[in-house]
C-alpha cells in the first residue's frame, strides 16, 4: 500500500508524526488525518487529536444519551421500589396473618414462629435493598443534575466559539479588503 507520504515528499514535521503514527491525510481537508480503522484526528499544535474533541455536537449528543439511559434506569429502579413496596405490604399481611394463626392454635406456634421469623428476615432484607436503591435513585439524580450542567456549559461553550469564529471571519474580510485597497493604488501606478 502506498501512502500518501510516500508519494510526495514531507512538507511539514505533521507529515513525519502522521507517518510514525500510521496516519494518511484526508482527501479533501489537509488538517484531518485517517487510521486504518477509519478515526479522524485533526491536527492540532499538540499533535493530532480525535475530531471529536472539537465536534461539539456529539459530545452533546452522547451527554444528552448519558441523559436517557440514566432517566431510563432511574424508571426501572422506581418501578422495582413501587414492586418491593408492594411485596412489603404483602408479607405485612401475611406476618399478621400468621400472627392471628398462632394465637388460635398452640400446636402449630413453634412452627408458625419458624415461618413467622423468615418473613420478617425476607422483609429485612428487602427493607434493605429499598434503601440500597433508594439511595441509588438519588445518586442517579445527582449524575443527571451534573450531566445537565455539563450539557449547558457545553451549549453556551459551543456559543462562545460560534461567536469568536465569526468575529474571526468578520477580521478576515475587513483585512482583505484593507489589502485589496491598498493593491489599487500601486497596481494603477505600474
Amino acid at each position: 500500500m502506498t501512502s500518501h507520504f510516500q508519494k510526495n515528499l514531507f512538507k511539514t514535521a505533521y507529515d513525519v508524526l502522521a507517518m510514525a503514527l500510521g496516519l494518511d491525510r484526508h482527501n479533501t481537508n489537509k488538517n484531518i488525518y485517517i487510521d486504518k480503522c477509519g478515526t479522524h484526528f485533526i491536527r492540532s499544535k499538540w499533535g493530532f487529536e480525535p475530531t471529536e474533541k472539537y465536534n461539539q455536537k456529539i459530545r452533546i449528543q452522547y451527554q444528552e444519551q448519558k441523559i436517557e439511559q440514566l432517566n431510563q434506569l432511574l424508571a426501572d429502579k422506581n418501578y422495582e421500589i413501587e414492586h418491593l413496596l408492594l411485596r412489603q405490604e404483602g408479607l405485612h399481611k401475611q406476618v399478621d396473618l400468621l400472627h392471628d394463626q398462632s394465637k388460635s392454635t398452640k400446636k402449630e406456634k413453634g412452627f408458625l414462629k419458624k415461618l413467622l421469623k423468615e418473613v420478617l428476615d425476607k422483609n429485612l432484607a428487602l427493607e434493605k435493598r429499598m434503601e440500597r436503591m433508594i439511595h441509588h435513585e438519588e445518586n442517579l439524580s445527582m449524575q443527571i443534575a451534573k450531566l445537565k450542567t455539563s450539557k449547558e456549559n457545553l451549549l453556551t461553550h459551543n456559543q462562545h466559539l460560534t461567536e469568536k469564529s465569526q468575529q474571526q471571519k468578520l477580521q478576515l474580510h475587513t483585512l482583505q479588503q484593507v489589502i485589496e485597497q491598498q493593491k489599487k493604488p500601486i497596481l494603477q501606478n505600474h
